[in-house]
C-alpha cells in the first residue's frame, strides 16, 4: 500500500504521510478482504492523484476494536458530496465496503479537502490464523 501510494503521488508532486496504527504480528486476513480492501485503497489514491489538487496527503491503516481501519485524506478541493454526480469509483467503494460488511464514509466539502474512512469488522470470514484481541 506504502508503495502503490508513493508512486502514485510523488508522480504528481503530492506529498505522503503513512501512519500504521497497532497491526497484531499474529494478524492473518484473507486474500479476499485484503483485495477488497486494497482496491478500496486504490480507488481513494487514484482520486487524490487525479482530482483532488491536493499538495499533501495522509494514509493511517490499522486494527482499532477489532475492525480495520483505513483513513485516507487530502488538502485538495473537496466535492459537493450533495451534488449527485459521484462516479463509478466512489459507488464501487462503497459497494466494496458492504460486501466486507464495513462502512465506507467520505468527509468532504469544496476547498477543504476529503477524508476517506473505512472500518471492517474482524470477523471469522475475513481472517485465517490465531484470533486477535485489541
Amino acid at each position: 500500500m506504502r508503495r502503490f501510494a508513493t508512486d502514485v503521488l510523488t508522480a504528481r508532486n503530492i506529498g505522503l504521510e503513512f501512519r500504521e496504527m497497532a497491526i497484531q504480528p499474529n494478524l492473518r486476513l484473507g486474500a479476499e478482504i485484503r483485495r477488497q480492501i486494497f482496491l478500496i485503497f486504490k480507488e481513494a489514491i487514484n482520486n487524490i492523484a487525479r482530482h483532488s489538487g491536493a499538495s499533501n496527503s495522509l494514509v493511517e491503516f490499522g486494527v482499532a476494536q477489532e475492525c480495520l481501519v483505513l483513513r485516507v485524506a487530502d488538502n485538495g478541493r473537496g466535492f459537493d458530496s450533495a451534488a449527485g454526480s459521484q462516479g463509478n469509483g466512489l459507488v464501487n467503494m462503497r459497494k466494496r465496503a458492504v460486501e466486507l460488511g464495513g462502512v465506507l464514509a467520505f468527509e468532504t466539502f469544496p476547498d477543504h479537502g476529503t477524508t476517506v474512512n473505512l472500518r471492517v469488522p474482524l470477523t471469522y470470514q475475513h481472517w485465517w490464523g490465531p484470533r486477535i484481541r485489541t
